[in-house]
């Protein structure tokens, strides 16, 4: 009985190991995945009554995975270059594209853009000023209407990858 015991403990154990290992094997011919060019926005429990409006800033242009390429939509362009807050922060180079100011100057364009928290509070509320004033001709790429009781979650599919400002009718998001 005792060896009885062990030889199935070791079967178990021989069956375990074996199991471990089917799942890391690849299938053959098999292409590898390609990155996906669209995202959503998600808002979990809305604010009953509020509207949401997004609007695009920049868009995405490259990626290897850990680093990033970002171009200016042409309709912001004057929001960075004019903003004090936005000129405070960031910076156009090679006429499109957008970085951190004195970030990494000497040679990563495709570097993450990366604020402080309150640094991306103050430049939010300056997007959303921007965007909400009509002359500057800024279109919300999608828009949350807010009803009583309607929904816990709202999503908006299949936007271009990018950087985002959100605004409510409570302020920016």
């Amino acid at each position: 009985m005792k060896k009885m015991k062990k030889m199935i403990a070791v079967l178990l154990a021989a069956v375990m190991i074996l199991g471990m290992n089917l799942n890391v094997f690849a299938a053959e011919g098999s292409e590898p995945t390609t990155q996906s060019t669209t995202g959503s926005i998600s808002i979990a429990n809305p604010m009953t009554g509020m509207e949401y409006k997004i609007y695009q800033m920049f868009v995405l242009e490259g990626s290897d995975g850990t680093a990033y390429s970002y171009r200016v939509l042409e309709e912001w362009k004057n929001f960075v270059t004019s903003d004090s807050d936005a000129k405070e922060m960031l910076e156009i180079y090679n006429d499109d594209y957008v970085r951190i100011k004195n970030d990494d100057q000497e040679g990563n364009p495709y570097k993450a853009l990366e604020l402080e928290e309150s640094d991306k509070a103050r430049l939010a509320s300056a997007a959303i000023a921007y965007a909400e004033n009509t002359e500057n001709g800024i279109s919300a790429v999608g828009s949350l209407p807010n009803k009583e009781n309607e929904t816990s979650k709202y999503v908006l599919d299949n936007l271009a990858l990018g950087y985002y400002v959100m605004s409510s009718t409570a302020g920016s998001i």
